[in-house]
């Protein structure tokens, strides 16, 4: 099993892939008949039964530019993508302000790795990491997140944001 999901205590379907127990000591593994899942977007796991999970075959779909986005890929993916979509819309509602909410990603090896904003202060911000990249990059410095600086992460958003009018056309 890899992409799995199931439904929580309150029946809303999540998705995630398996943790591969054989790399946790024996304190970390959770008990017989418990699989731990990493969450398919948000930095965190899941310890689910293993009774309760669905795999889901893999298929790759492709990347439609005249949408721009991807199409024709298994569920687990399509929730990623939806996901993203959900995330960049909130962020590009947001225009200019630099608010909980913006978006912005940073290049790693041959992908992204995507960050929200959470919480603003005057000299500091705290980020969040999302996995809407397939390789799950994260950035050597940001890693999972955390506080930083604000002129920092502001940066990064301002230039996130300018290349993406350059690039798209689009107006934030």
């Amino acid at each position: 099993m890899n992409q799995v999901k199931w439904k929580d205590k309150d029946g809303n379907i999540k998705y995630g892939t398996v943790q591969y127990m054989s790399r946790l000591s024996k304190e970390e593994r959770p008990p017989k008949g418990i699989i731990r899942v990493n969450d398919a977007v948000m930095p965190f796991y899941h310890e689910v039964p293993e009774k309760d999970l669905i795999e889901i075959p893999y298929k790759s779909g492709r990347y439609d530019h005249d949408k721009n986005k991807w199409v024709d890929q298994d569920e687990y993916h399509q929730f990623i993508s939806d996901q993203f979509e959900k995330a960049q819309e909130l962020s590009d509602s947001l225009g200019d302000e630099f608010k909980p909410g913006k978006m912005f990603n940073t290049p790693v090896g041959d992908g992204r790795a995507y960050y929200v904003v959470t919480k603003v202060n005057k000299k500091s911000v705290k980020v969040e990491w999302r996995g809407f990249c397939p390789d799950n990059w994260k950035d050597q410095v940001l890693g999972l997140g955390g506080s930083f600086p604000r002129d920092t992460i502001e940066t990064l958003v301002k230039r996130h944001d300018g290349l993406k009018k350059l690039f798209s056309g689009a107006r934030i």
